[in-house]
């Protein structure tokens, strides 16, 4: 969520990138008197449709696979429009708000703007060149330079808002009861039932050149042996074994540096996994229950919640993570209050034909 334009004169060209100047007939997006562009609109759902399957699909696009569906019930495709959507959103409510307390980009970042365009200029034997290739994504020179500013713009307008001295920062108290109201606390034992990560004699984990770590699939006879093994955890679970005796003699994790418990929300989807959160999420206080991915097995158990404070001094590098999403969600909420007076120009968003836009892997 993390990020946009006053008249910047610069190597002798006057920038106007969607500020102060006519809405044109294909915008995406406006909102009192800034917009988004359609080829603004174009770079993100090009870039942001390469990101998605380059991280879920190791940037193959099967036939079919925009079709597969999230666990709420959204196609892939579905899901990065609405991100797409959502983001532009953002980035025009930040632009309005840049606008409103009266921010500047520096000389400093417009410089290095012009400069990293006149590099892809140089690289694409000139500007006919850059304008062809940009072409792909229904992008021009221009238009690329209009995303860069507002970006920038963004990211400048949420650190005077929210950065580390920030006029609106969350403080404390609310972060503390966002956590109240949104967290929850599990204990987990995890057995990996289909593939382990690979570790050097001192047990360390090894890493590939790509520097992922290395797994290392089960056979079937050894993945037999570990399915087995949760289902006599569940067992003596069911037999009133203390939990916290199970996790030391069974976890093939070790979750000593949480005596609290792991803290998880929707915000933690992306760490743990969505199918772990929604099954946390799901429980009462002092149930159990397992759920599988494609590696391993996790059997969980709800805790009570501790405060935040508690929380964050008994185990610092868990809540420090946790706070800053919390952070980001507060803000998230900020920018959203302003969706509903946001114009969307369906006719240019519908113009759109998602299985066609190009996958952006440089721009």
């Amino acid at each position: 969520m993390k990020k946009i334009l006053c008249i910047i004169l610069i190597f002798g060209m006057l920038l106007l990138p969607c500020c102060g100047s006519k809405i044109p007939a294909d915008f995406a997006m406006s909102y009192k008197g800034r917009y988004i562009s359609k080829q603004m609109y174009s770079y993100w759902l090009s870039t942001y449709k390469t990101q998605f399957i380059d991280y879920y699909n190791n940037s193959v696009e099967d036939p079919g696979f925009w079709e597969k569906t999230t666990e709420d019930g959204r196609t892939y495709k579905q899901y990065v429009e609405d991100f797409v959507s959502d983001h532009a959103k953002q980035t025009l409510v930040s632009l309005y708000l840049f606008d409103t307390n009266k921010l500047k980009l520096s000389a400093e970042k417009t410089d290095e703007i012009e400069a990293d365009i006149a590099e892809k200029i140089e690289y694409n034997d000139g500007e006919k060149g850059l304008n062809e290739r940009l072409a792909r994504y229904g992008m021009d020179v221009g238009s690329l330079r209009e995303v860069y500013i507002a970006e920038a713009e963004a990211e400048m307008l949420t650190e005077y808002l929210y950065g580390e001295n920030g006029i609106d920062i969350p403080d404390e108290n609310k972060i503390a009861e966002y956590f109240k109201d949104n967290y929850v606390s599990v204990k987990m034992i995890t057995i990996y039932t289909v593939s382990e990560y690979k570790k050097d004699e001192n047990g360390a984990l090894l890493k590939n050149d790509d520097g992922e770590y290395i797994r290392i699939r089960l056979d079937g006879a050894e993945s037999s042996e570990k399915f087995a093994l949760v289902e006599k955890i569940k067992t003596e679970i069911g037999n009133g074994r203390d939990f916290d005796s199970l996790r030391a003699e069974y976890s093939e994790e070790d979750y000593s540096d949480h005596p609290d418990g792991i803290f998880l929300s929707k915000n933690e989807s992306s760490v743990y996994g969505s199918g772990l959160v929604d099954a946390a999420l799901a429980l009462e206080e002092g149930e159990t229950t397992d759920i599988s991915d494609g590696m391993a097995t996790y059997i969980i158990k709800k805790i009570k919640l501790t405060d935040y404070r508690t929380a964050a001094s008994k185990d610092p590098g868990q809540l420090e993570a946790i706070t800053e999403r919390c952070r980001e969600q507060l803000i998230n909420t900020d920018l959203r209050a302003y969706f509903n007076d946001i114009t969307v120009n369906d006719e240019t968003i519908d113009s759109f034909d998602f299985g066609n836009v190009s996958r952006n892997t440089y721009f």
